[in-house]
């Protein structure tokens, strides 16, 4: 019954992690919809269009503050229920190996430190129409992004972000 217990609340941590990442990716292909996109990009329905980068900016910092938890729950749960076992010392060894020294991976913890505890990024929401001149098609991209130099000005950075 302790084990039932110990792998429930694991689980619930788990299963925010993917409703966060669920409502991200749904809100984001939303944005990225031609139609819809078209419609929150209109100057007559500006206060939409605020609403829905909001949603996403909100999204977003949810999605990296609830993968933050997960590492730190999945640490302690391992620490505490595999201490003195090979499976702690294995487990301590691929984080280190694939996860701890990666660029990307410190970046993204970076990304989460800025955002829960400095202040979400600036952002924008977008709309670019791209003509070919050989073909004559048009292409329609709506996208939201966050402002890199703004973003590069903040002093705890743990790796050179540029590579990003």
């Amino acid at each position: 019954m302790e084990y039932l217990n110990r792998r429930k609340r694991r689980a619930f941590t788990y299963n925010i992690f993917h409703g966060n990442y669920a409502a991200l990716t749904k809100i984001c292909a939303a944005v990225e919809d031609i139609e819809i996109g078209l419609k929150l990009m209109s100057p007559t329905n500006e206060d939409n269009g605020t609403k829905a980068h909001m949603e996403v900016m909100r999204h977003f910092h949810n999605f990296l503050a609830v993968a933050k938890s997960l590492i730190d729950h999945t640490r302690v749960f391992v620490d505490h229920y595999y201490e003195g076992t090979s499976f702690k010392v294995s487990y301590a060894n691929k984080v280190k190996a694939e996860l701890a020294d990666v660029p990307l991976m410190r970046f993204i913890n970076d990304l989460r430190n800025y955002m829960v505890h400095y202040g979400l990024p600036d952002g924008s929401m977008s709309l670019n129409v791209d003509n070919n001149p050989d073909t004559g098609e048009q292409r329609i991209e709506t996208t939201v992004s966050i402002d890199k130099d703004k973003l590069l000005k903040w002093k705890k950075w743990s790796v050179k972000q540029t590579i990003f």
